[in-house]
């Protein structure tokens, strides 16, 4: 990869980092600021709340990025990424745009799951919803962050 991708690639990341951060945790704040202690499973968990914002999160931001980005190769902002520099995310990707935004959608409802599944391991007390609001920010914001590197070389992947 040239040095301008790898620059533009690492801006992206920690633009969705900050904005997913800010806007995901004061969601979350919005919607939790009146509840008690907030556990993994039951009536006030936030277990199912992870893994569907895992899901909607990643394939969103997936989808808008590889969209834009294809249209920035259209207008010759960006050079073509050769398929054979995408690796094993050339093989995977085979869909359309919207296909393709689903595998980042699975992946991100896996790493939501394993996520719970490790804090229910962990011997944590339940999360106030301030903590929660503050964790699932940060949550949202690294993932959105790992989404964009392989999303950006997808929409300028090579035809």
């Amino acid at each position: 990869m040239n040095d301008v991708l790898d620059d533009h690639i690492r801006t992206q990341s920690r633009l969705n980092f900050a904005i997913n951060l800010v806007l995901n945790g004061v969601i979350a704040w919005l919607l939790v600021k009146d509840k008690p202690a907030l556990t993994p499973w039951g009536e006030h968990g936030y277990g199912a709340d992870l893994v569907i914002t895992g899901f909607l999160l990643a394939a969103l931001v997936a989808v808008f990025t590889i969209k834009a980005h294809r249209a920035k190769l259209a207008r010759g902002e960006h050079e073509p990424v050769p398929s054979a520099a995408l690796g094993a995310l050339a093989r995977v990707a085979t869909g359309g745009d919207w296909g393709n935004s689903a595998l980042f959608g699975l992946a991100g409802a896996l790493i939501a799951a394993g996520t719970v599944a490790m804090l229910m391991l962990l011997p944590l007390p339940p999360f106030s919803p301030l903590a929660y609001a503050a964790f699932k920010g940060v949550w949202c914001g690294i993932l959105a962050a790992l989404v964009m590197p392989p999303a950006i070389r997808l929409g300028l992947r090579a035809a």
